[in-house]
């Protein structure tokens, strides 16, 4: 357990190093803990930093009081401040050689619970994500809540393929870890602030930074982010990106990390697909082909135990006919392996009439079996599956 004065000593490490978290990490591998680097002489100081060091003048009990007063900022806050030594803190990120001296955590279910484990798996993508982004995110999220592990999903609440990833998340019942550009009272973009504040009073999620919690947002900010993202998750999907791009950065961070990688295939010549097919032309990323296949590479299975019995058990209306029951069950059955499934898809990969999966999946809708959105993708009830 990390002692306050360690804990404190982190945290001013935090504020004095941020951006040069490696330095952090060495200078702590080196003396043996944050504290120990707080109590070096000013001859030892010239010997590690060197005499002419900036560092080396921010090494003062001024930091220190510095870091006792954003520590209690950070409770008045409703946030806290995890050292790196702490069992709260993300193994994953613990095992990166540019993870920070401490992180910040925001959320109403103690830190313990929402970042213990490594089921942590990072959807990222660009901002002005299409109709087609959204639709797979969604059904990526919904195929990993199917899992008996059910991983929690990590974005960076940005507009696009974040947000939507983060809400899929909560929808379909997984945690969901929002990693934010600036400090955890800061909620960036301010047209999110609402579901953030979902994510943390509700229990869902939790909103994570390693910036100091005052800290405001800046065009630098993003980068330090999205290694958090990368470096706590142990697999990152790319949704869509252009060819430079947050989510492009992140998946390359991930990939230098030597965590798997995979991304969305698009269309040759969609300006929003032209990052995702560079990654897999180069072999950075594998590419997302179904959602099944994509739980199978990670290691999940595809279904719920148990699942077979719900199927077995599961009863339709007498008005469904023997036949129509037949179709409703394999209906039922590709969307609970692939969530997001269009009828269009069901009707070619089983066989059927297209007429006739059409109007089962109407029939399946109406009596509250399933739900259909747009373009036609399919997801089953939550009071039935």
């Amino acid at each position: 357990m990390t002692s306050d004065e360690e804990r404190k000593c982190l945290c001013a490490l935090n504020m004095i190093l941020g951006f040069r978290p490696r330095v952090t990490k060495a200078l702590i591998s080196a003396l043996g803990s944050a504290s120990a680097v707080f109590r070096m002489s000013e001859k030892e100081k010239d010997e590690v930093f060197g005499p002419h060091s900036h560092i080396k003048g921010k090494i003062v009990p001024e930091s220190l009081a510095a870091a006792e007063r954003e520590l209690d900022m950070a409770k008045a806050d409703g946030s806290r401040f995890i050292g790196c030594n702490e069992e709260a803190y993300p193994a994953m990120l613990a095992e990166c050689p540019d993870s920070p001296a401490g992180i910040y955590v925001k959320s109403s279910v103690p830190a313990e619970d929402m970042l213990g484990g490594e089921d942590f798996i990072a959807v990222v993508g660009t901002r002005d994500v299409s109709s087609y982004g959204k639709n797979w995110c969604r059904t990526v999220v919904g195929a990993l809540s199917m899992t008996g592990r059910k991983p929690a999903i990590v974005s960076g609440l940005a507009f696009g393929t974040d947000i939507a990833a983060h809400r899929s998340a909560v929808e379909h019942g997984l945690r969901t870890i929002a990693v934010l550009p600036a400090g955890t009272c800061t909620v960036y973009p301010r047209h999110h602030a609402a579901f953030a504040e979902r994510i943390v009073s509700e229990g869902c999620g939790a909103l994570v930074s390693d910036y100091p919690i005052c800290t405001s947002v800046r065009k630098v900010n993003f980068i330090r982010r999205n290694r958090i993202i990368a470096g706590m998750s142990r697999a990152t999907i790319l949704i869509e990106s252009r060819i430079r791009g947050g989510g492009l950065i992140t998946a390359g961070q991930a990939f230098s990390y030597d965590k798997d990688v995979y991304a969305l295939p698009g269309r040759v010549g969609d300006a929003r697909s032209e990052g995702c097919n560079m990654l897999i032309r180069k072999g950075v990323a594998a590419p997302v082909v179904s959602a099944e296949d994509l739980v199978r590479s990670l290691g999940y299975s595809c279904r719920q135990p148990g699942s077979q019995q719900r199927k077995s058990a599961r009863t339709y209306p007498e008005t469904f006919s023997p036949e129509q029951q037949k179709t409703a069950e394999a209906i039922m059955e590709a969307i609970g392996k692939c969530p997001g499934t269009s009828l269009h898809e069901i009707a070619l990969c089983s066989g059927l009439p297209y007429p006739e999966v059409a109007g089962v999946g109407g029939m399946l809708e109406a009596e509250g079996f399933i739900s259909i959105g747009l373009m036609q993708k399919c997801f089953i009830n939550e009071k039935i599956s």
